[in-house]
Parts: structure tokens; C-alpha cells; sequence
């Protein structure tokens, strides 16, 4: 097994820190550095509410009563001491599972089999969390700080101190495989945590919030929030500040850095349906682009996520609202910047019909009329794309023109117009769009 590196850092106050290095371990390198606690009992005391200020929680009376030889919870006398092993002490330091979805296997210290991962488990010191090709978990630790484990992957926790809130909160994990995204807070620690993740490839230590690690071939480090700093196995180190990237492993070199992408820009829409597609501006240089659909603006309660070569995605077959997050992929596999934007999806009202349109077109004076009884959303474009094998109006002006009235606009005296227009039904439903009104003038 390949040693871990390690860095020595010092003097970085108020900023996060986190060291990348080897791989999951085996159980004899887990770092238990709990410590045993001892109370002495006061007059009035009895176990259970001893066992439930010191662990956060009275279930664990049982153990601490077998340990100390004490039979009844009440049989307590003033002055004893009572001792908390520190491998029982270690249990109130836990991650919560918030979020799990697809296939994932959480497997204890100690044990071979892995069971199911529920939303509220608690992941402790040594475990190890495994996503299958459809997996998702996002952890929860102490601080607030929120660890996304995306499909494929494999971690485990290796150290694990958040026990006193007046020093850091102190996490090492080990991933060999997969992909991560960190969100790193410090909600209620006098310190700044501590954190860090551990490949087989290289080491780093990182000051920032944001940052994702991908474990393939080899590492991929790009910094969002923050700076880095890679030290490869070899001893290259390379200074990472935010917005910077760079590969570690055979044939690769850390102190090549990269420009991750710029974070897409979404098109202007009026409302979305299930009818309706999310466009941005292509970035350069994107060899894809990622998108994640979710419940919440953190991103871990993921509804649906993919890839695409495109610069659109369909909207969900129910409405609801949700966060869309896109970010390009350049050719190394690094990640871009995120571009998130909250979605009110609205009904479709299959009864309903588009409002008729009067539509005239001279030179470049397009006046449109909406002769229908209800509010139309219209929209205009220049060109049709095809997407599924129909061809849609992915790229357009809207509008709104309420019933009766009448939108004058001054259009380009050269080049295709393409209009589609739907019913809006109030706040929260639309009629499906009507037929696109084509005017070919390029072919004229």
C-alpha cells in the first residue's frame, strides 16, 4: 500500500486546511485519538443524564454502565467516577448521511458487509461509504460543512476530532476511487477546521470552502473558493489559488496549471415547463458540460444529474422547483465554475389551447396581436434546432402580451423569424405552445 504524504503547515489563520494524499486504509492506520473521559458524580446524578451530557445522547448508558461494573443507572454514589472509554467517547463524533439516493453501501470498521445507506445514518470513525454507477450521498459533519460523494466512488473516514469547539474540527478521509465536491464550513468552532482527503497520488494542503477531487487515472484538483497547494509524490509542489487546476499521477505533472472554465450563463426565460429546455452561452475551450437537478441550493438532495455535449437541457416530466447547476468540463476533466439558478416549474394544462395571433411582418416591422381572451408568452427566434429528432426554438426573445394587445418591434431586415406562443394560466400553469408561425426571408 502506497505511504501517505504529508505536509507541514503552520501560520494560516482563518483559513481552512486540507492534505491530499493516499488511499483507503485498513483498519490497523484508522486514527483513533479519542481519549478517555472521566466524571465524577454529583449529588442527584444518575447514569442516564451523566451518559447523556457527555455523548449527546442517553442511549449509550448501557455501555458506559458495563464498563464501569455499575448495575442499576441509579446506583450512584457522590464522589464516584465515572469513566467513558474513548472508544466509546468516539460514537458522539459522527457524520450524517442528509442525502442518499441510487445504489450506496455503507460498511462499518470491522466488518465486511456493507448494508444499504438511509438519509440520518450516522457514518463514524473508519467507515467506509461506496456508490454504485447511480449512487449519490452527501454527508454532513460537524461545523456544517457538507461532503457530496457522486457515483462510483469510495471513501472512508480515517481520522475524525470535532470533540471541542474551542479548537478545529479535524477530518481525514481517504478516497481511491471516484468524484467529490466539498463544501467546507465552520459554524460554531473557534478555530478553522482542519480537513483533508487522501489519494493515491498526491498530497495537498488547501485553504478555501470549495473544491472538488476527482480520483480516475489519476487525481484532479480544481479550487472554486480558496488556494491549494500540490505536492506530488515525486516532490513537485505547485500553488493553486482559486480558479486554478491541475492532474496528478503517471505522465502528469502538478506544476502544469490549469484556467478552469468560466461558469456558464443562462439564457432569459419568462417561466419553464416540462415542455421547455434550460439554454446557456457555450463556453470555450468545453469539451461537455455537467448539470445537477436539485431539491436544495446546496446541491445534495440531487433529483437527476448527467453529462451533455450540448449547451440545453429538458425540464423534469412533473413540475416543481428545483436548482439547476451546470459547470463545463475542459479537456483534462477539470471542473469549470458552477452556474446554479433556481426553476419554478409550472403545470401544463392539456385542456387548454394557445391564444390566436395576428401576426404581420413588413420590411423590419413586426407587429403582433394577441386577439385570444387569456395572457400569451411569446417567443421569438431566429433559428430552429434540432433536438430529438423535432426541430425547437431553443433561442429566443419572450413575451408577454397580455389579451387584446398589441407588441410592435423593430426586427433585423434580413433572416428567418420562427414565433411560438402558449396561454398563461395564472401563476403556476401554462397551455401547451401552439404552432411555430415560420417567415423564411433568407430563402426569399
Amino acid at each position: 500500500m502506497r505511504k501517505s504524504q504529508k505536509l507541514a503547515l503552520s501560520g494560516i489563520a482563518g483559513a481552512l486546511m486540507l492534505m491530499l494524499s493516499a488511499t483507503v486504509v485498513a483498519a490497523a492506520e484508522i486514527k483513533s485519538i479519542a481519549q478517555d473521559i472521566k466524571v465524577v458524580v454529583k449529588t442527584g446524578d444518575n447514569l442516564t443524564t451523566i451518559v447523556k451530557q457527555v455523548m449527546g445522547a442517553a442511549e449509550f448508558w448501557e455501555e458506559v454502565a458495563q464498563a464501569n461494573q455499575i448495575s442499576s443507572p441509579n446506583a450512584l454514589k457522590p464522589g464516584q467516577v465515572i469513566v467513558f472509554p474513548g472508544e466509546l467517547v468516539q460514537q458522539r463524533n459522527f457524520a450524517r448521511v442528509v442525502f442518499s439516493k441510487g445504489r450506496a453501501q455503507l460498511t462499518r470498521l470491522g466488518s465486511e458487509a456493507g448494508v444499504p445507506v438511509d438519509k440520518g445514518a450516522r457514518v463514524f470513525l473508519g467507515d467506509v461509504i461506496t456508490t454504485g454507477e447511480d449512487g449519490f450521498v452527501s454527508l454532513s459533519f460537524a461545523g456544517e460543512s457538507l461532503i457530496n460523494v457522486q457515483p462510483d466512488s469510495r471513501i472512508q473516514i480515517v481520522e475524525f476530532d470535532c470533540f471541542d469547539t474551542e479548537k478545529s474540527c479535524v477530518v481525514n478521509l481517504s478516497a481511491d476511487e471516484g468524484q467529490m465536491n466539498f463544501d467546507i464550513r465552520n459554524i460554531g468552532f473557534k478555530k478553522p477546521p482542519l480537513y483533508s482527503i487522501e489519494t493515491p497520488y498526491a498530497s495537498a494542503a488547501v485553504r478555501g470552502t470549495r473544491f472538488d477531487v476527482d480520483v480516475l487515472d489519476g487525481s484532479v484538483l480544481g479550487v472554486t473558493e480558496g488556494a491549494v497547494r500540490v505536492t506530488a509524490s515525486g516532490g513537485l509542489v505547485a500553488d493553486l489559488p482559486m480558479g486554478k487546476g491541475t492532474l496528478a499521477g503517471e505522465g502528469r505533472s502538478v506544476t502544469t496549471i490549469y484556467d478552469l472554465l468560466k461558469q456558464p450563463e443562462y439564457s432569459e426565460h419568462v417561466r419553464f415547463s416540462a415542455e421547455d429546455y434550460v439554454t446557456w452561452t457555450p463556453i470555450d475551450n468545453a469539451r461537455s458540460y455537467k448539470y445537477v437537478i436539485a431539491e436544495n441550493e446546496s446541491l445534495s438532495d440531487v433529483i437527476v444529474s448527467g453529462s451533455t455535449d450540448s449547451t440545453f437541457i429538458n425540464m423534469l416530466s412533473e413540475p416543481q422547483q428545483f436548482y439547476l447547476a451546470t459547470r463545463a468540463l475542459d479537456e483534462n476533466g477539470l471542473k469549470g465554475f458552477r452556474a446554479v439558478q433556481r426553476i419554478d416549474q409550472v403545470d401544463i394544462d392539456e385542456n387548454a389551447s394557445a391564444p390566436e395571433l395576428e401576426i404581420e411582418l413588413s420590411d423590419n416591422q413586426l407587429i403582433i396581436v394577441n386577439s385570444g381572451e387569456v395572457t400569451s408568452e411569446i417567443h421569438i427566434g431566429d433559428a430552429l434546432e434540432p433536438v430529438d429528432e423535432l426541430s425547437q426554438l431553443l433561442r429566443y426573445d419572450a413575451y408577454d402580451l397580455d389579451a387584446g394587445k398589441t407588441l410592435e418591434l423593430e426586427v433585423e431586415s434580413e433572416g428567418d423569424i420562427y414565433i411560438i406562443s402558449r396561454a398563461v394560466l395564472g401563476s403556476s400553469a401554462v397551455s401547451p405552445y401552439g404552432n411555430i408561425y415560420e417567415f423564411k426571408r433568407s430563402s426569399q
